[in-house]
């Protein structure tokens, strides 16, 4: 398991992030010190959920969409690997 992924260019990231199909979404449980939280379907059962916090640090997991009632019960999973494809593929965490 890849735990969170750290950036001193945590504005960058969100860009790089809202490029990639991510989302703001309103109907988040924030976390202290979160700044942003982002969301993008995954496919028909799954969305990805991104969060950044004040410290530069990015953590992601995976879950049921929040339209379904299952995303009360079924709970979330990490997947901070996700993170690191799109980093290879948009560089994200380096300043450009």
């Amino acid at each position: 398991m890849i735990g969170p992924i750290w950036t001193p260019y945590l504005d960058r990231a969100k860009e790089v992030l809202i490029k990639e199909g991510f989302r703001d979404t309103p109907l988040q449980i924030w976390k202290p010190e979160q700044v942003f939280g982002l969301v993008k379907p995954l496919d028909d059962v799954y969305e990805i959920h991104v969060r950044g916090y004040q410290d530069g640090t990015l953590d992601a997991e995976i879950e049921v969409p929040r339209e379904y009632l299952e995303h009360l019960t079924c709970g979330s999973h990490p997947y901070n690997h996700h993170l690191l494809e799109i980093q290879g593929n948009t560089r994200f965490l380096l300043k450009s």
